[in-house]
């Protein structure tokens, strides 16, 4: 399973490319796929046979949230699934989010654990990491595609000794960058 588009919208393409036992790309179509999803609120469309081993369908979704795709070949569960992050565009809207933006750590200063919250106009690779006044990285915090929204992530930071710490948000062109101090 592929997921061949994302979007700000209600669509998502969901592409399935079959491929042989030695792990060779099937080229041709005629097998009988169907494509699901468990997220309340989403209909997946038929799915099309593209005549070259692979088979697209439209998921559409009224909800945001995160959808996981299923897919059989002739009755036959593919064992692979694949979670989309569908998100919901008038909370982007509502949240009037523009632009990039990695928030201050809460609380602050940090005793054990720390609430990060960053923001994505539209879907993006990100990558969000603490790094000590050396320099080095001391935790990954999210690595990965985003979906337009608000994201919060949880940064056990009991584990770091006392004192100030830069979080950076990177991918693409964006740079962000906030810091906070640990008791």
């Amino acid at each position: 399973l592929s997921q061949a588009e994302m979007t700000t919208y209600d669509t998502v393409v969901i592409t399935v490319t079959l491929f042989d036992g030695q792990g060779n790309a099937i080229t041709k179509g005629g097998d009988v796929v169907t494509i699901t999803s468990d997220l309340t609120g989403t209909t997946v469309s038929e799915v099309s046979d593209q005549g070259d081993g692979s088979y697209t369908a439209e998921l559409t979704s009224t909800v945001g949230g995160a959808a996981t795709i299923s897919a059989t070949v002739g009755g036959e569960a593919i064992t692979e699934t694949v979670t989309i992050d569908i998100a919901d565009k008038t909370s982007v809207e509502a949240l009037g989010i523009t632009e990039f933006t990695l928030h201050a750590a809460y609380p602050n200063p940090v005793a054990s654990t720390a609430t990060l919250t960053f923001d994505a106009p539209e879907a993006a690779e990100l990558r969000v990491s603490v790094y000590n006044m050396l320099g080095q990285e001391v935790a990954l915090v999210h690595t990965g595609m985003v979906a337009p929204g608000r994201h919060t992530r949880t940064l056990e930071a009991y584990r770091l000794p006392a004192g100030m710490y830069i979080v950076h948000m990177t991918g693409g062109q964006t740079r962000r960058t906030v810091i906070f101090t640990k008791l």
